[in-house]
């Protein structure tokens, strides 16, 4: 656990501290120690050196090179993507949206798709698009969406609480500075779920089981992490959308709500609607190929993968173009997974390697990380949702007993770091910690031995060896630089860079 002895300024840590115990503490993983932006960093491998190149960012997601000097990051309340310039972040906004930023929504996911000119073409000839996910307030642009309650159309927010907000992927051009141009390519509308107002809450107890009378729209699990493929398509994962943090909420939620989907493997559910699974786009809209892995209709045809709870990870792998991805569990079970396409994650029936057969483990408890301790019965995959066997569900690469956060994930595709490093795969926690693991020889697995040959860590004891940085914040994002260096983003508002010791002064 990292340092918190030091505080920030009075505003910024209030702040801080405020949305993590909502976000990233309450509602999205596990009960988190709260860090800092002057928490002690410690490197265990000595041939590491680690060095601040900004700060003073506002609760940045992600990240992206346009060229060695200059780095785009997003806020996620302040809805701005910063330029930062040699360090510099004033004075840089090259864009600033109307975002909902409420828990876990804001500006969340971007990639950028370089330019790729033919030979004799000019530098400009070519758009270089950035792709940005984020949540958008509906009542504040045209919604293709009809908005209605009960038969009555909505005219205000207020009125229409189900039409807070959208998930929207959209495709900007970068041009002086600026992203203009923009092209909404996937719309997803998050539908009313088991939460409900306070004061219909007792009359739900009393029998009255039509929600849709009560509708109040989940802030948390919206994911959002963003990765350009190398068949040059774009892929974006999305939560589950919702968080049941009691038994009958989450029994409403499996019953009419979040979870009573197909995508969340509630056999005969309800449509998936575009959120709980690994999203493949063009970068003109349309699904690959004009067809889809689990379904042609919309938004099935996106769908590349499905059964996620809630992810901050994606990468893919240079040497077999296989992707990866991270899954945060119910305080149990976060996973490291292969994805194939139709890979089914089996929430919400399965974390972990563990069926999850009592929805009490979901809610928060903040005095227990919430180990899972069910002598649990053999997985029954036949349960689970295959789309007519176009699915397929299989089980984690690794998965942590109790959750430690996990977050970001990356192939480190460069030489900086010498032959122990190349190609392997770098994971970051919400603890500020960053793990290594060797893959297997033909790369469909990691290289795990002693007690971690079972593929689980049951214990900090049992990873320890793993983790290579700590104190780096909550980590919300790794990239390689234009340099072959490995740069992270922290959630308090820093980026770091790691460099071998070698190129130290």
């Amino acid at each position: 656990m990292v340092d918190v002895s030091l505080h920030l300024d009075n505003s910024f840590h209030y702040g801080l501290r405020s949305f993590l115990l909502a976000a990233l503490v309450l509602l999205a993983i596990v009960p988190y120690c709260i860090t800092n932006s002057r928490a002690v960093v410690t490197v265990n491998d000595p041939h590491f050196g680690i060095e601040t190149v900004a700060q003073g960012l506002k609760y940045p997601t992600a990240m992206a090179f346009l060229n060695p000097d200059e780095i785009l990051v997003l806020e996620k309340d302040e809805g701005k993507v910063v330029r930062v310039v040699n360090g510099d972040i004033s004075k840089n906004t090259v864009l600033s949206l109307d975002v909902d930023h409420l828990y876990e929504r804001g500006l969340l996911g971007m990639v950028l798709q370089k330019k790729s000119n033919a030979i004799g073409e000019s530098e400009g000839t070519k758009p270089n698009y950035v792709f940005l996910f984020y949540s958008e307030p509906t009542n504040r642009r045209n919604s293709t969406h009809d908005v209605s309650i009960n038969g009555t159309e909505c005219k205000t927010q207020e009125a229409c609480p189900e039409n807070q907000f959208s998930n929207r992927l959209y495709r900007y051009e970068y041009k002086d500075n600026k992203l203009v141009n923009p092209k909404l390519l996937i719309d997803i509308p998050i539908y009313w779920n088991n939460r409900v107002y306070p004061m219909a809450y007792s009359d739900i107890l009393k029998g009255d089981d039509d929600w849709r009378h009560y509708p109040l729209r989940e802030g948390i699990h919206q994911s959002g992490k963003l990765v350009m493929g190398p068949d040059n398509n774009v892929y974006l994962v999305t939560g589950d959308g919702g968080g049941c943090l009691n038994k009958d909420g989450c029994y409403r939620s499996i019953k009419n709500g979040f979870l009573s989907i197909k995508s969340a493997n509630k056999i005969n559910g309800t449509e998936p609607v575009g959120m709980g699974g690994i999203l493949r786009v063009t970068a003109d809209g349309k699904a690959v190929g004009n067809r889809g892995i689990i379904g042609d209709q919309y938004p099935q045809r996106y769908y590349y993968a499905y059964g996620i709870r809630n992810s901050f990870g994606l990468d893919f792998d240079p040497l077999t173009g296989n992707l990866w991805d991270t899954e945060n569990g119910p305080h149990f079970g976060d996973e490291i997974n292969l994805v194939k396409p139709g890979f089914n994650s089996g929430w919400a029936k399965i974390q972990g390697t563990w069926p999850v057969i009592n929805y009490t483990f979901l809610h928060f408890n903040s005095t227990d990380r919430g180990i899972h301790l069910h002598n649990s019965p053999s997985l029954n995959k036949h349960k689970l949702e295959s789309f007519g066997g176009k699915g397929q569900y299989s089980e984690p690469e690794f998965t942590w007993n109790a959750s430690i956060g996990v977050t970001s994930i990356k192939f480190l595709d460069t030489d900086r770091y010498g032959e122990q490093y190349k190609n392997d795969i770098l994971v970051g926690d919400a603890y500020g910690r960053i793990y290594h693991y060797d893959l297997n020889q033909n790369r469909t697995g990691l290289n795990l031995t002693g007690s971690l040959k079972d593929k689980i860590a049951n214990s900090d004891l049992e990873d320890r060896d793993l983790i290579i940085a700590k104190g780096l914040d909550t980590i919300t994002d790794m990239q390689l630089g234009p340099d072959g260096y490995l740069y992270v983003l922290s959630y308090t508002g820093k980026i770091f860079k790691v460099i071998s010791k070698n190129t130290l002064e």
